[in-house]
Parts: C-alpha cells; structure tokens; sequence
C-alpha cells in the first residue's frame, strides 16, 4: 500500500492544480527558480528548551526575491519521545527578521511519537532576497511534569521560490495565509500554490527512496 504523505500529495496536486493554471499560466515555472539548501540533521530537539538554529549557505543564491517555502524532515522520536505535532519550525534572517512564525508541520504531524515525515509549507510573511542571511529555527515548546521530551529532526530541507510574477489572480493567491497550527489539511488546502509545490516536494522525495 503506497503511504499516506505519498496520497496525500497526489490530493494536494489534485485538488491545487485549478487554481495554478488560472493563477499563473502566464507566470514564469515556480520549480524552474527554485532552490534547495543542503540537507542537514537537526541534532536532539529538547521540549521547552531554546530552538536549535541552523544558518542557511546562503552563497551563490540570485538576488532574486523568494516568497513561497517547503520545508521536509524526518521525526524521529527520543529516548522520552516528544510528539511529532509539537515539533515547530520558523524561518528568519537570524538577527530580528522572520519570513514566517513559529508553526507546527503543515502536514505529517501526529499526537503520537511514531517517526514521519513532517513538512511546513505556505506564503512568507515578507519576500526574502537571496544573498542575504536565512535561518532555519527548529523547536519543541512542549513541557510537563513528565518531560523533558526529546526528539531529532533528520534529513532536513529548506526549498524556497520565487514570487509569482503574473496577472491579479495569481496576485491574490500570494496574499494567502498557510496553515500554522496543528489543525490538519484542511486548514491549509486554500493555500493552493503552496501546497502543490509541497505535493511536488513529497513526490520527489519518493522518487529519490526508490530510485
């Protein structure tokens, strides 16, 4: 039985491919301007305890303006297992900037501590310009009587995207909000551009596995 993320992306492609075509037709391939970071571990994530900052290579990127971002990583549970729906991610400039809050995984999130792939996908607060510093923040803000909790975030991936250069429409979708709680897909479904270019990523990911 093929898994669950692997389904759920092909709802998401399904479901967010209508309103690419109206959005941006006319509009230069989101995926063709792209850029991944290098993949990295994120080391043990501990509940309650400061975010674990990872500064982006930031070297060779165009000083293009970047507005949509996918990030992947792997769960994996610790000795005292966090929960993967606590898990939280945020982008920032590393010195006061942020691109997006602190948000639980769009998608991939359980209230168990059973691995998955978590992935934060949707609309920068502001455009991010490559070149300039970018880091990713990763954290569980989860504590009780029962915790620490601890967990590690591997084979994670930053991709980002341009900005849509197109007519009103796509114009429109760029001003949409993605999901950043806990609340499921449904939550996050209305961020169609977003959530095709996270359907991609998982596709890929796939691809990768198995080839």
């Amino acid at each position: 039985m093929r898994s669950l993320n692997y389904r759920i992306a092909r709802l998401m492609l399904a479901g967010s491919l209508a309103f690419l075509l109206l959005g941006i037709s006319s509009a230069p391939t989101l995926a063709a301007s792209s850029h991944t970071f290098a993949e990295f571990d994120s080391g043990t994530i501990t509940g309650g305890a400061p975010a674990l900052t990872t500064a982006l290579d930031v070297s060779g990127l165009p000083a293009s303006d970047y507005l949509f971002y996918v990030v992947t990583a792997d769960f994996v549970p610790g000795a005292n297992p966090a929960w993967s729906e606590t898990l939280q991610m945020q982008l920032s400039n590393g010195s006061g900037t942020t691109y997006t809050g602190m948000s639980g995984a769009t998608t991939g999130w359980a209230q168990n501590s059973l691995p998955t792939t978590l992935i934060w996908t949707g609309v920068m607060h502001r455009a991010y310009t490559g070149g300039g510093t970018l880091s990713i923040h990763l954290r569980d803000a989860f504590t009780d009587a029962g915790g620490p909790y601890a967990s590690d975030l591997n084979n994670v991936t930053v991709t980002i995207y341009p900005a849509v250069q197109a007519g009103a429409t796509s114009v429109a979708l760029l001003n949409l909000e993605p999901h950043v709680s806990g609340a499921g897909i449904a939550g996050a479904i209305a961020a169609a551009i977003p959530l095709c270019i996270a359907g991609l990523a998982i596709l890929q990911r796939k691809s990768r596995i198995s080839g």
